[in-house]
């Protein structure tokens, strides 16, 4: 092989590479420049996107499942949001107070989610191949449903014992509901906050706990018939925690933050909260490590293995938009309780499009997607969403067009998305 040869293929394969990971890129170069231009106290920038990030990250895993399952992005989601909400008016409707009022919340919505799950999963089995465009307009049908209940059917024909929270009319509900008496950081700050600590030793913590495992799968996980890909991955992500260990020891304990910046350093995480995050995300691994979870690989729609999409049964396909909807519910309403406010006819609107979005800036496709792609594009997308207003004010003079390209980049990155997948190349891009 000629050096010809071999520099046309290196910078084949440097294409490729820079089209998978397109977004993640523009997205950190956009974010660093915020970070140059901003006058936001950095302690007020770390705190939001650690908390913000944190709350919305349940609700982009529950679009694993149906992509696995070749169903691509689950716009449907806002669905199981729709179910998570009717949780906690039921819960509130009920006088249930703090961790209470979740757990009630949470046994409410679950039987609603599976319900309007199997429902939603009827659907689209008969839509197949239009999977993503029928779940968009089946959460436009189910909204509607939604306000027609809660604004003519509730304490008309449904009994409504909660009299504060109806319209003065006496039927339907209002608008906005204070969440802070009752559900509002049921998750946060349990126990009085005391499960709250700063965010640099919890990074410090899974830096760890990734060495240790990485080096115990390669001296008992792996064999000298692993793929040389595994080796590789195993060796970067060894990299990468052992940097976050650096960043994190450099930043509690010797104070290399110049100015107000050491400040970052008190940033505080909800354990409480984290740890659930992390139940959602072991459920995600051992599904796809389960017989279960296998079969979906078969029945993915990539290219190569177009002989066997006849082959998807009904059965996954149901079940993974089933989990899917209750895990939507469930993330609502942790999303909800930290969040302490619930816009009764609008705080489930956009959560699917919103979640599809972190999740493609993620480095994720609408064939492939992992949890870790989730977990980074939900950072991504709130640190651009803080960060990009800055940058755009000192180049252009002015923040107030930031609305307009905020539309922009979100709608731009599920049209990129979809470009993607129509080439062939919706694959993995890690």
């Amino acid at each position: 092989m000629n050096e010809s040869t071999i520099s046309q293929k290196m910078i084949v394969s440097i294409k490729t590479a820079l089209s998978y990971k397109a977004i993640p890129i523009v997205l950190i170069a956009i974010i660093t420049g915020g970070l140059f231009t901003t006058d936001k106290d950095p302690y007020f920038l770390m705190h939001e996107i650690v908390q913000v990030s944190l709350r919305h990250g349940f609700l982009v895993l529950a679009l694993l499942m149906p992509i696995r399952a070749g169903m691509g992005l689950n716009f449907g989601i806002v669905i199981g949001a729709i179910a998570g909400q009717l949780g906690i008016i039921m819960a509130i409707n009920q006088g249930y107070m703090g961790l209470q009022s979740f757990l009630i919340a949470i046994a409410f919505a679950t039987p609603l989610a599976l319900l309007f799950g199997f429902m939603e999963g009827q659907v689209l089995n008969r839509a197949r191949g239009y999977e993503m465009i029928a779940s968009l307009f089946l959460s436009y049908f189910a909204n509607g449903i939604y306000q027609f209940v809660l604004l003519f059917l509730l304490d008309s024909a449904i009994p409504f014992k909660s009299e504060e929270l109806l319209l003065p009319g006496g039927t339907g509900l209002r608008n906005t509901i204070d969440l802070s008496a009752n559900l509002g950081g049921a998750i946060d700050d349990l126990f009085g906050g005391m499960l709250q600590v700063p965010i640099f030793i919890v990074l410090f913590i899974m830096g760890i706990a990734v060495l240790l495992r990485n080096a115990y799968r390669s001296t008992y996980g792996l064999n000298r018939n692993s793929e040389i890909t595994d080796r590789r991955h195993l060796k970067k992500q060894s990299i990468l925690a052992l940097f976050l260990c650096l960043i994190s020891v450099l930043v509690m304990y010797i104070d290399v933050l110049p100015g107000n910046w050491s400040q970052i350093a008190t940033v505080r995480f909800p354990l409480s909260t984290g740890a659930l995050l992390l139940v959602f995300v072991a459920f995600d691994t051992l599904m796809t490590q389960t017989k279960f979870g296998k079969a979906f690989q078969s029945i993915c729609p990539e290219p190569e293995n177009e002989g066997l999409v006849a082959g998807r049964t009904n059965k996954q396909r149901l079940a993974a938009i089933m989990v899917s909807i209750v895990l939507a519910a469930w993330g609502q309403i942790i999303y909800l309780q930290s969040s302490g406010i619930l816009i009764t006819y609008g705080s489930h609107m956009g959560v699917g499009t919103l979640a599809a979005v972190a999740l493609l800036m993620g480095g994720a496709s609408i064939r492939r997607a992992t949890a870790m792609q989730a977990l980074i594009g939900v950072l991504l997308l709130h640190s651009f969403v803080l960060l990009a207003p800055a940058l755009l004010e000192s180049v252009a003079g002015s923040g107030n067009i930031f609305e307009v390209f905020r539309m922009l980049v979100l709608n731009g990155v599920i049209l990129y998305a979809f470009i993607q997948a129509g080439k062939g190349r919706g694959g993995n891009m890690e």
